[in-house]
């Protein structure tokens, strides 16, 4: 029989909890405190499922979960609030609801509530593409420090000195169990998790942890026929269209739903699973939001609850190709140092464009090129920023962005960089490693399916842009325009988001008809194409007497021919006297391709200009006046 937090306290320490181990009761044990409570949850997933067990003492304060539940509303947490027969109040809070609540709650109030943010790591995690998350932070300095806890199973480090600053609580667990685990490393991820499957026993489950759909289908479908019937696919409900007709969730008493089930990321932490099962653990290292740390893999080995559940242990790795030689070993201070040097140089632009108004615009221009190099630029991903605003509308520092940075570096350069790392770290934790590698030449059905799969998901996507894109059209001939609420519904929707995140910041530039068709036309293209689409619409939206239009169509004739060379030779200048920024030829060539109509036979023919074919344009023309052109150029 596991013990369990509530065998030895009787309600949740403040500070920072590094409990060690998962399910240990640590939810449990905040809910039957005698004290009000509000624990928040990473995910809905999270949330929900831990709601589901204490119905009869909390609330659910969260998005719509299926058909099971809509999201909560403010008439659900009043009621609550008002309902005497509960002597203390038990808030079961997704992340991004946290603002919602504490605003039914008031202020004063706040003190009477002890808030515990679970799951931490994943804020660290996760932070770089939920901005949002590291809002928590910001709330939970808000209430008094006994009255608050961070809690995670797999601590790392933090760079917010407040939090280091914070009162940590460790528990040690004796005889921890070590893991006997097989560990493949191949160059065919998905081929060798598929033929590890099929070799597995016929009867038993089998729980396949890989943070890609894509991945999940494409090893689905090297499968034989029979075992595609017995196959799963649980993710998040934003996911859901994607997984298709593979997607399913737990069953009601936490078992596994099919014999073969797949689990991403939303499914890594915090989630019971009451079923015994095979675990094959996938960490592909060529992608960041793929790439597994050792703790993440010791949560998704907790997630078994079953005693001795884990009927075999086996992960299967890559390495990276973008090995860094000479990382930098004080990574984690030197990204500080370059935060804080940002925020003193945007407050001292602030504050000398407030005390000129003839500088105010120059400084304007300054605080944009601030701004864009107040980030860090990653390869196959977003730039992750340095400095954000906090619930205050200040900026400060990002820490939970640096965090994933530090963490991100530690792994590409001390566990991915060889492929002999992640066995002698494991080794390292005292487990027993069986190591064994595995090439695998893709065969043509593989790479049949590998495209095929990638038409279906861009297919999934579309069929869920298409109704959409006909609803925006009835909404534009009825009102002429759009407006942020007439696109927000959409937002919600995974094939739409980007789509609809475009559109809205276009509008304005151009005729909205012909923005639809040409975002459209880039849907599944790459982010360059997306570039050249908003640096055409500016360029078509800038004032004809634009001294930037003016010099470009001053130097470039319609009718003649320029070299590659020639271009940067002629557009470098123009860029640096007016957006204040080095361009290189490949990026010179890209700029004059979005603002002219080019043929290029073997050298660059002008044809024309508007390449876009824009028909008019749009509510919002630049000034002639408007020197802060970083703003919208994406160069």
């Amino acid at each position: 029989m596991q013990l369990t937090l509530a065998t030895y306290i009787q309600k949740m320490p403040h500070g920072i909890v590094d409990k060690q181990e998962a399910g240990i009761g640590a939810t449990t044990l905040e809910i039957n405190s005698k004290r009000h409570s509000i624990i928040v949850s990473p995910t809905k997933i999270l949330a929900y499922t831990k709601y589901i067990k204490h119905k009869d003492k909390a609330l659910y304060v969260g998005g719509k979960i299926n058909e099971e539940r809509d999201a909560t509303n403010d008439k659900e947490i009043k009621e609550y609030l008002a309902d005497t027969k509960l002597e203390y109040k038990k808030f079961l809070v997704v992340a991004d609801s946290l603002p919602g609540l504490l605003e039914q709650i008031k202020t004063d109030d706040w003190k009477n509530y002890f808030l515990m943010i679970d799951e931490v790591d994943m804020i660290q995690s996760e932070s770089n593409y939920r901005p949002k998350l590291e809002d928590l932070i910001d709330y939970y300095f808000q209430f008094p420090p006994k009255n608050r806890c961070l809690v995670t199973a797999t601590m790392r480090e933090f760079s917010n000195p407040r939090l280091q600053q914070e009162c940590k609580f460790k528990l040690t667990w004796k005889d921890t169990p070590k893991r006997n685990i097989q560990l493949f490393y191949t160059d065919n991820l998905d081929a060798l998790t598929a033929q590890h499957i099929q070799s597995l026993s016929q009867t038993n489950k089998i729980l396949i942890a890989f943070n890609s759909i894509r991945h999940c289908k494409n090893i689905i479908k090297l499968l034989t026929s029979q075992m595609q019937k017995e196959c799963s696919i649980l993710c998040s409900t934003s996911s859901k269209n994607e997984a298709g007709d593979y997607y399913s969730e737990l069953k009601p008493d936490n078992t596994l739903p099919q014999r073969i089930n797949f689990i991403t990321s939303c499914y890594f932490a915090g989630v019971d699973i009451e079923d015994s099962y095979h675990l094959i653990t996938v960490s592909n290292a060529q992608q960041n939001y793929q790439m597994l740390s050792l703790d993440k893999m010791t949560q998704i080995y907790g997630r078994c609850r079953t005693p001795k559940g884990i009927l075999s242990d086996t992960i299967i790795y890559n390495t990276r190709d973008d090995k860094q030689k000479n990382a930098d070993k004080n990574y984690q201070n030197t990204l500080l140092k370059q935060a804080e040097a940002i925020l003193q140089l945007q407050k001292a632009a602030s504050e000398l464009g407030k005390q000129d108004a003839d500088l105010a615009e120059l400084f304007q221009v300054v605080q944009t090129a601030i701004r864009e190099k107040a980030a860090v630029q990653l390869p196959r991903e977003k730039s992750i920023k340095l400095t954000r605003k906090n619930i205050c509308k200040q900026n400060v520092t990002a820490y939970m962005n640096i965090d994933y940075l530090v963490e991100r570096q530690k792994l590409c350069n001390t566990i991915y960089n060889s492929y002999k790392n992640l066995p002698a770290n494991l080794k390292e934790q005292g487990h027993i490693i069986k190591s064994q590698y595995k090439a695998i030449v893709p065969s043509e059905t593989q790479i049949k399916l590998d495209i095929a799969n990638k038409k279906e998901s861009d297919d999934t996507l579309d069929r869920q842009l298409l109704p959409a894109i006909d609803e925006i059209r009835e909404i534009v001939k009825q009102k002429g325009q759009l407006t942020k609420p007439d696109l927000g519904i959409y937002l919600s929707q995974r094939g739409c988001k980007v789509y609809i995140q475009r559109l809205y910041k276009l509008r304005e530039l151009a005729d909205i008809e012909t923005l639809i068709d040409k975002l459209w036309e880039i849907r599944h293209n790459d982010k360059r194409a997306y570039k050249n689409l908003q640096n055409a619409a500016v360029f078509w939206a800038l004032d004809d007497k634009h001294p930037f239009k003016r010099d470009l169509l001053r130097v470039f004739k319609i009718g003649r021919k320029y070299k590659a060379s020639e271009i940067q030779e002629l557009t470098a200048p123009i860029v640096k006297y007016h957006l204040h920024k080095t361009i290189k030829q490949r990026a010179s060539v890209s700029l004059l391709k979005a603002l002219f109509l080019v043929e290029r036979p073997k050298i660059y023919l002008i044809k024309g200009k508007n390449p876009m074919g824009f028909k008019k344009h749009g509510p919002l023309r630049i000034p002639r006046t408007e020197e802060n052109l970083r703003e919208y150029f994406l160069l």
